[in-house]
Order: structure tokens, then C-alpha cells, then sequence
């Protein structure tokens, strides 16, 4: 589908894609909050690994029961893709990040106001240095190389919060420039950025999430908190966004656009297909959520 910017699911992709990025600055933000005490790892594995499993075997189930693929090749392709649906490279980002930050916060500590500049030229050189290797995708999308950039922002988040300024959206807007450039005019160009699939996940793209998207998500919910319902909906939905994340995975793995084909409008199968995917992660991100306290995390 020829729209700007949604040109079909793939082109949603920064819409939706800013979920692992704030996942990310999230964890590095509650990391460096904790400073010196360890990561509770029994937590880590009830909390996001449990529930991504559980949700992967229904996922593998149904995609079985589909018979779309050879059982073969779909046992390959989740092995190969660390799972099935889009974003299940996540708990596996999520653990090298968590390996990672404590050697980062020295880093952090040390570097002083060249901070800024230790991330950027590491981001830069680890572009450069998959573009020399050509490393494959599938490795690529495992690996929390794009990432890296995201613990310096949020290791700023920790120490002066979410910057909502003219210097910020300034950079913000540079920055949706950026993703709109690579993603539909000039292309990604290597050696300086590595052509992958992860266009707009990469140093350059990330102030528009970090900053404009989450800085006006916070001055939204200020001007709502003061309404108990909205503000106990915020609170029901922001305690279950790793789970809206699982189950929209699985929805993206096992309903595609085309199986609305009986609706003969394009645009209307896709608008139906968003639709359904919106609803159905909210109300079974929230069952399942329910459910992980109830046997998982008590």
C-alpha cells in the first residue's frame, strides 16, 4: 500500500517499532536507579522469559495447526529468528543489556561530559564494522549491537528524567528527519550505517522515541492523571505493556492482512487487521498479565 508512512505492515514499522527501543530505556533507566545492587535474575526469568515461552509454544502451535510450512522449516526458522512474530529477538536484547550494564555504568561514571561522545563513536563503529563483516540478519537481529546507543540515553534519563525542552525537540525533529530519510528517500548507506532490516532502530533515529514521542506521552498523562478512571486505566495498561508486546507479537506470527481477503477493499483489510491486533493485545496482555501474578510472580 502506497501510504506515507504506512506503507504496508513493514512501514508501520516505526510507528510500532518504538516498543523495544522504550522496553530498552526502561530497563537501563530502573538499572541504573537500583546503582549497586545486582540484577535479580529468578525475577528476570518469571517476569519476561517464562511468559515469552508460554507465548511462543502457542504461537508455534497455532502455526502448526495452519500448515502453512513444514514443520521443518518452522522449527528452523523459530531456532534461526530466536522465535516467531515480530519482536521475539527481545529477551534475548534484554539479557545482553542486562550483562552489559555494569560495565557501561562505570563507563558512564568516568566519561564525565564525553560520555555522550564514548556512545556515539561506539554506536558509529559497530555500524561500520557490520557493514565491513556483512554479518547476516538473523545474527544481527539477536544481537543488541543497535541497542547500544539507547544505555547512554537512558542512563541520562536516570540522572536529570525525560528532557521535554526546545534543545530536545529540536533534536527530535532531526531525528524523525532522519528516520524518514532512511526509510523513504536517500536509503541507508554503508559503510556508515549497516543496510539492514532495523532501519530506524540505529543511533540516529532513536531521539524521536527517547525524547518528542515519550515527552509528549508525559505531558499527556499529566494533563489526564487527575481523572481516577483514566488515571487506574494508565495504571491497568502500563503494568501489562510487556505482555500488549507478546500478544501483538503473536497476533503479527499468526494473522496476516490477507486472511481479511474477504473484504474487498485493501485499505479496509488493513484498517480491520490494525484494528483487531489493537484490541486484542490490550485485552489479552491484560489476561495474560492476570495470569503471570497469579501462578509466575507470587
Amino acid at each position: 500500500m502506497p501510504w506515507f508512512p504506512l506503507s504496508g505492515c513493514d512501514r508501520v514499522s516505526y510507528l510500532g517499532g518504538v516498543q523495544i527501543p522504550i522496553f530498552i530505556i526502561i530497563q537501563v533507566f530502573h538499572c541504573y536507579k537500583r546503582e549497586a545492587k545486582p540484577i535479580n535474575w529468578s525475577t528476570v526469568i518469571r517476569r519476561i522469559i517464562l511468559p515469552f515461552i508460554v507465548v511462543e509454544i502457542g504461537i508455534l502451535g497455532i502455526l502448526l495447526c495452519k500448515q502453512e510450512t513444514s514443520p521443518r522449516d518452522l522449527f528452523l526458522s523459530g531456532l534461526v529468528g530466536g522465535g516467531f512474530g515480530p519482536g521475539s529477538y527481545y529477551p534475548w536484547i534484554y539479557i545482553q543489556m542486562a550483562l552489559l550494564f555494569p560495565c557501561l555504568r562505570i563507563i558512564c561514571e568516568r566519561f564525565g561530559k564525553y560520555e555522550s561522545l564514548f556512545f556515539f563513536v561506539i554506536s558509529e563503529l559497530l555500524e561500520i564494522f557490520c557493514s565491513i563483516i556483512n554479518k547476516p540478519n538473523p545474527i544481527y537481529r539477536l544481537l543488541g549491537f543497535r541497542y547500544i546507543f539507547l544505555i547512554w540515553i537512558g542512563w541520562i534519563w536516570a540522572k536529570e528524567g525525560i528532557s521535554f525542552n526546545k534543545k530536545s525537540i529540536i533534536v527530535s525533529l532531526l531525528s524523525l528527519l532522519a528516520i524518514v530519510y532512511l526509510n523513504y528517500i536517500g536509503g541507508v548507506k554503508e559503510p556508515w550505517l549497516f543496510d539492514t532490516d532495523w532501519v530506524s532502530h540505529r543511533w540516529p533515529c532513536y531521539f524521536w522515541t527517547v525524547f518528542l514521542f515519550t515527552g509528549i506521552l508525559c505531558v499527556v498523562y499529566k494533563y489526564l492523571s487527575d481523572n481516577k478512571c483514566i488515571n487506574k486505566a494508565i495504571k491497568v495498561l502500563s503494568s501489562s505493556s510487556y505482555e500488549f508486546f507478546l500478544i501483538q507479537m503473536a497476533y503479527y506470527a499468526v494473522v496476516k492482512i490477507s486472511d481479511f481477503s474477504f473484504v474487498g477493499n485493501a485499505y479496509i483489510q488493513f484498517f480491520i487487521w490494525f484494528v483487531f491486533a489493537f484490541v486484542i493485545s490490550i485485552l489479552g496482555g491484560v489476561g495474560l498479565n492476570k495470569l503471570e501474578r497469579q501462578y509466575l510472580l507470587r
